[in-house]
């Protein structure tokens, strides 16, 4: 991309807590972020961002929607990150966002891309495409927590996403010791055993 355009790629990385939990979980999504070192003119037509595109299948859950953000020229050109405030600041192209942080929310009112003919940036602006999580098949509750504690090592999930989506207590800190990550497996049995209840 960086050969054929005028533009830097500072991300493209897996978006976590984005795919459908399930015994088999769906595909996580994926952030992209872009800077555009000459005025730009964007066409964007994600049209894929106003329901979600990868639906859970026999109990698994629905996949994350993304969206589209644009940030006005900043130097030094530095990754933004990708938590709820980071959105604060930026232009919201498309996707369901809340109305207050522009994040995603799965609550949010959809922001329709159409409003705009042609999306228009100055130099060093950055471009945010993060795209639908996948649905996932089957009761997320009947993973296995060692399968969840693996996804949790490798960025699909977080500690809190497998103790809310899966009912995985996972103890450890996945980004300073990712090998050291265990699981709870009394507290994990309670809180399954809780949910399975209150279905």
């Amino acid at each position: 991309t960086e050969n054929d355009a005028p533009v830097v790629m500072l991300r493209h990385e897996i978006a976590v807590d984005t795919a459908g939990a399930g015994y088999h979980r769906g595909g996580s999504g994926v952030v992209r972020d872009c800077v555009w070192l000459q005025p730009a003119h964007h066409y964007a037509m994600p049209l894929r961002y106003r329901v979600p595109s990868g639906f859970g299948v026999n109990g698994g859950g629905d996949g994350e929607t993304g969206g589209v953000w644009l940030w006005p020229p900043a130097e030094p050109v530095a990754q933004r990150p990708v938590d709820e405030d980071a959105y604060r600041d930026a232009v919201p192209v498309t996707g369901h966002l809340d109305p207050v942080t522009n994040a995603p929310s799965r609550d949010g009112a959809y922001v329709w891309f159409g409003r705009e003919p042609l999306w228009r940036t100055q130099p060093l602006a950055m471009l945010r495409y993060l795209s639908n999580g996948g649905g996932g098949f089957g009761d997320p509750l009947a993973r296995e927590p060692e399968r969840v504690v693996r996804d949790v090592r490798d960025g699909f999930v977080s500690v809190a996403g497998a103790e809310r989506d899966y009912g995985v207590v996972v103890l450890g800190d996945p980004d300073e010791d990712p090998e050291g990550l265990v699981v709870d497996h009394e507290a994990t049995a309670r809180l399954r055993a809780e949910r399975r209840e209150g279905r």
